[in-house]
């Protein structure tokens, strides 16, 4: 955000210098003004409109200034060593659209076109952003994309406010057509706040304030050499200031603070040839004794693989996990198909859902930085399918998945399913929302169980954000809704703009 602080002299004396007046001097009275309604200190939010309505008064005219024959009426800012013209009319009202966020020095302008006087109105207009924090949330519009948010002041939950189709509202000039929607994904990076958007047109990210884009915000940008000309991340992991994405059976890294750009694949081992085909299903996190690492899976060979990420940079290849004395399957050669892959936010543990060629799910659990193998069981379930959405508690060891409009929760270990809700209309989306501040005004959120529903007979309007809080399985198998945010489209994503840190 870019503040600009004068001097009122010296403010006054730029405006005079840049503006000269020209009057007429043979001494006889003129046609004085009175500007008034117009507070010292002006606040607008960057897309909103701001409303200024002057009261004129003149010495020689009972006129409210509004006769376009008399006078003409200009609103400046100064910025960047210049003065640049904001509107050109009495009042004030209009969007701010093309002021970024910040602090500028104004003046309001009324010129008597008979005297060719100019009478001037000082104040300082601060434009601060709506996207301060709260939701952003991407669903299906038709054959295309739409951004909604859905946004808090970070002092009061009361205070949120809907923006529908937000780019649009923001005037982001965000490329068109959008596509259709493949993920969502928020983070800081390099003391900065990135919100990246993936579509089958490509993918992009935003000003944290203004929601601006132009074509250095192309994710493409983040990657040494050329990427592909349909690169089009369909998943993302972040942690600190290392981003992965997954796109066409590869994973990039990019880490800056190591100014290790996203270029030679992460799903590459050693001593073969090219990198193998990677699991969209991939995750990041610290272990111990090391910055962080990316596991992955191969789809190919139906292996379990991991690069590591060090403080000093990254490795250049992946290793394969070792098995443990007593391995209850080989790291090296599962035998099964990936289905879903997470991992605990405490203890290094990596949660699997596995399916063999029988068409049998299998629960997996191992330690990431032991490789200890902790749970290998078939699973004792009937709903699990290949269009179910799975999510891990962060607090209970508790798997949740849809199946259709159903909500599912699989204990592992009892090895039991449950059906926890039928909400009559199609679950599209799974999350735990983890990264949201600890800010007790958004208790309301962290930590909870999001569940996205969509009402088909609805397309613009029927997607909700569900909110539930969940309980240990040893508790009496419930959840209990707490929040639920309405008016979206079919929901793919949705991400929590957080401003811990500042960002």
């Amino acid at each position: 955000m870019k503040r600009y602080s004068f001097l009122a002299a010296a403010l006054t004396l730029v405006f005079a210098a840049c503006m000269k007046d020209k009057g007429n001097y043979d001494y006889n009275e003129i046609n004085e003004a009175t500007i008034t309604n117009i507070p010292g200190t002006v606040s607008g939010i960057f897309g909103d409109t701001l409303t200024l309505r002057p009261e004129l008064h003149f010495t020689q005219d009972a006129g409210d200034g509004s006769d376009t024959t008399l006078y003409s009426h200009k609103w400046v800012i100064f910025f960047d060593n210049k003065i640049t013209t904001i509107a050109s009319t009495r009042d004030f009202n209009q969007p701010l659209n093309n002021i970024n966020t910040g602090t500028y020095s104004a003046a309001y302008m009324v010129k008597d076109k008979k005297s060719g006087v100019t009478y001037h109105k000082y104040f300082t207009l601060i434009v601060t952003t709506a996207a301060y924090e709260g939701w952003f949330v991407l669903g299906k519009s038709g054959d295309s994309s739409r951004l909604d948010f859905v946004g808090f002041d970070g002092v009061s939950y009361d205070s949120k406010r809907m923006y529908t189709d937000v780019l649009e509202q923001f005037n982001s000039e965000y490329p068109r057509p959008i596509g259709k929607p493949l993920g969502l994904h928020t983070a800081s990076k390099n003391r900065d706040y990135t919100i990246m958007i993936s579509t089958d047109k490509g993918s992009n990210s935003l000003d944290r304030n203004t929601l601006k884009w132009d074509r250095t915000k192309n994710i493409a940008y983040l990657c040494f050499g050329t990427v592909p000309k349909d690169f089009a991340p369909t998943m993302f992991w972040s942690v600190f200031t290392n981003y992965h994405m997954y796109d066409k059976g590869t994973i990039y890294t990019y880490t800056n603070a190591t100014l290790f750009n996203m270029g030679a694949p992460a799903n590459q081992l050693a001593n073969e040839p090219r990198p193998f085909r990677a699991s969209p299903y991939f995750n990041v996190g610290t272990t111990a004794g090391l910055s962080t690492s990316l596991v992955m899976f191969d789809m190919d060979k139906k292996r379990f693989a991991k690069q590591i990420i060090r403080t000093q940079g990254v490795d250049a290849y992946a290793v394969p996990f070792n098995n443990p004395s007593g391995a209850k399957f080989d790291f090296n050669n599962v035998g099964m198909d990936l289905v879903w892959m997470s991992r605990s936010y405490i203890g290094y543990n990596i949660f699997c859902v596995l399916k063999n060629s029988a068409g049998e799910y299998y629960f997996a659990l191992f330690n990431e930085s032991s490789s200890e193998q902790l749970i290998f069981q078939k699973m004792n379930i009937s709903a699990l399918d290949a269009n179910s959405l799975i999510v891990a508690d962060p607090q209970w060891s508790t798997l949740y998945f849809s199946s259709g409009n159903k909500l599912y929760a699989y204990y592992p270990d009892a090895n039991q399913e449950r059906m926890i809700q039928d909400f009559g209309e199609k679950i599209t989306y799974l999350f735990f929302p983890t990264n949201i501040p600890s800010a007790k005004v958004y208790d309301v959120f962290r930590t909870k169980l999001l569940v996205s529903t969509f009402d088909a007979s609805k397309p613009e309007t029927g997607g909700k954000l569900r909110f539930f809080q969940t309980f240990n399985q040893g508790a009496p198998t419930q959840i209990t809704h707490v929040e639920t945010l309405t008016g979206f489209g079919e929901v793919v994503g949705a991400q929590f703009r957080s401003r811990a840190g500042g960002y």
